[in-house]
């Protein structure tokens, strides 16, 4: 199951612009949404049919996506935590994150690390182009993927996507990090995580977008 590139909802970070260590996600740690959704934090589902997503009204009931969206306690603190449940259906259910303004906020030339923890468990071992997805993207008049990772454990990926290696169908608690330098004309970023093709459960926390160093390495997903 190869399915085209999901671009549309997804979570803008902008820099805050003071501290090289502003974190310019916001609301990056969860804890201040709750299950209403507040403080900018939407979720997204896509039906998939033929490679393409389609309006759920066009898939019929019993074959549509099935998916819940929770706030959570945190595993490890007092805090909270994203979750999305897939109980059925084909096609992408992510949680995404949007903040207006985000123009020059991103300074061109300026090393960023965009990170976060997240821990899964699927149904089964996801096809190929399925799995658990999560993604920053650059607006510069065009949508670019920046950053890409999808958990699977076979498949084919475009040059900005990467495989990690994960068991399959289940994965404990692990930070995920990647450094880039960013280039000119950003108007926006914007990024999702959530699960593609697949039923499981999958959690998220500590979302971070920082300034580091400029001798600090650049480097995809680990």
């Amino acid at each position: 199951m190869k399915h085209l590139p999901f671009i549309a909802l997804t979570f803008l970070a902008v820099a805050l612009g003071a501290s090289a260590q502003d974190n310019l996600v916001s609301n990056g740690n969860i804890d201040a949404i709750d299950d209403n959704q507040t403080g900018g934090w939407t979720t997204s589902l896509a039906d998939y049919r033929e490679g393409k997503a389609v309006p759920p009204a066009e898939v019929p009931e019993a074959e549509r996506l099935h998916a819940e969206f929770r706030v959570v306690p945190a595993a490890d603190s007092a805090g909270k935590m994203l979750s999305v449940e897939v109980a059925s259906g084909d096609g992408r259910a992510a949680w995404c994150f949007a903040v207006p303004n985000a123009a020059g906020k991103l300074k061109p030339g300026q090393k960023y690390r965009f990170s976060f923890k997240m821990k899964y468990k699927l149904a089964k071992e996801p096809e190929e182009g399925s799995g658990v997805t999560a993604r920053l993207n650059l607006w510069d008049g065009k949508w670019k993927n920046l950053l890409e990772l999808y958990v699977l454990p076979t498949g084919n990926y475009a040059p900005l996507k990467q495989k990690i290696p994960a068991p399959p169908v289940s994965g404990d608690w692990k930070e995920y990090s990647a450094v880039f330098t960013a280039p000119e004309g950003v108007a926006r970023s914007a990024g999702h995580i959530g699960l593609s093709g697949v039923a499981g459960e999958l959690f998220a926390d500590d979302f971070q977008l920082i300034e580091v160093a400029d001798d600090t390495p650049e480097g995809p997903f680990q």
